[in-house]
C-alpha cells in the first residue's frame, strides 16, 4: 500500500452533505486518521471564514494542521495563521473582470481573504446564498470601489446554471483562469491557480511527494488535483468529467462516500 501522509478534501458536495454539514461517520473517520498522524487538509474554493468552523469541528487546530483556500490561491497553517503560499489577482486584472460584469450584465463579487466586495452595477448578487455563513459583504458600484480594498483572491459570478454555462463559454480575460465549483457558481481565478498548485506548495513545505497525496472531489475545480494526486477518488454524485479521471469512485456525499472509502482503505 502506498504511504499516504496527506488527505485533501473538497468540501461542498464531496465531504459535506447537501445541507452543508459534516456527517458523524465522516467526523469520526477523519479524527481517527488525524490522530494516527495523517494530515487532513480541507481544500476548497472558500475563503478563510468558510473553513474555520469545520476545522474546529474536526480538531484540525493543532500545530502542523493546514488548509487550502481559494482553489489553491492561499495555503495557511491553521493554528498560527502562517501563510505558506498566497497568490492574489493583480488590480488591473480585477478591473478587467469587473468589465466582464458589464459585458454580460451580471453582478461580480470580488472575494478577499475575509470579506466580499459585491459590485452592484448590474443588480443584486446571488453569491450571499452560497458564500460561507457570516462572511462580511460590502456593496459598491464599481466607480466607488475603494482604491485601498483588500487584495482579491478570486472573483465570483453566482447565477442560474444556464447563465453560468453561457459565461463559462464566453469569458476570456488575460490573466484569468475560469473554473466552476458548483453548477450555479463560476469562479475567476488568477491565471494558473488551482488546487494542484496549492497542494504542490504544501507538499513541498512538508517534504512530502505526490505519492503521499490522496484527494477527494466532485467538480471542475477539482480536476487538476485529481490528475496530480497519487490516488484520486470521486464521490458518486461527482460530475461525469471528474468520475472519468478519478482512480476510484465511492458512494455519494449523502451516502457518506468519503467515510465509507476511508474505512475500507485504512481498515478502520
Amino acid at each position: 500500500m502506498q504511504q499516504f501522509k496527506l488527505l485533501a478534501f473538497d468540501l461542498d458536495h464531496t465531504l459535506l452533505k447537501e445541507d452543508g454539514t459534516l456527517a458523524e461517520p465522516t467526523i469520526q473517520v477523519l479524527k481517527t486518521l488525524h490522530e494516527s498522524g495523517i494530515k487532513i487538509v480541507l481544500c476548497s474554493g472558500r475563503p478563510v471564514p468558510g473553513l474555520t468552523h469545520l476545522n474546529a469541528q474536526l480538531g484540525l487546530t493543532q500545530s502542523g494542521d493546514y488548509s487550502v483556500y481559494f482553489n489553491g490561491g492561499l495555503v495557511k497553517e491553521n493554528a498560527t495563521g502562517e501563510t505558506i503560499f498566497s497568490q492574489t489577482m493583480p488590480e488591473p486584472v480585477v478591473q478587467d473582470v469587473i468589465r466582464v460584469g458589464d459585458q454580460f450584465q451580471v453582478p461580480i463579487d470580488l472575494v478577499s481573504a475575509n470579506a466580499v466586495y459585491a459590485i452592484t452595477d448590474h443588480g443584486e448578487s446571488r453569491y450571499p446564498l452560497v458564500a460561507p455563513h457570516g462572511m462580511p459583504f460590502m456593496f459598491y458600484p464599481s466607480n466607488e470601489l475603494p482604491a485601498d480594498h483588500a487584495p482579491v483572491y478570486k472573483c465570483a459570478v453566482a447565477a442560474q446554471p444556464t447563465v453560468v454555462d453561457q459565461l463559462q463559454n464566453g469569458v476570456h480575460v488575460d490573466g484569468v483562469s475560469v473554473t466552476r465549483s458548483r453548477r450555479e457558481l463560476l469562479e475567476l481565478m488568477p491565471a494558473g491557480i488551482n488546487k494542484r498548485v496549492g497542494l504542490e506548495h504544501l507538499l513541498k513545505h512538508l517534504g512530502y511527494g505526490v505519492e503521499n497525496l490522496m484527494v477527494f472531489g466532485d467538480e471542475e475545480n477539482d480536476r487538476e488535483m485529481m490528475l496530480f494526486a497519487g490516488l484520486s477518488i470521486a464521490v458518486g454524485n461527482a460530475i461525469p468529467a471528474i468520475k472519468s479521471i478519478a482512480d476510484r469512485v465511492t458512494d455519494t456525499n449523502e451516502e457518506n462516500g468519503v467515510a465509507n472509502f476511508l474505512k475500507k482503505y485504512f481498515y478502520l
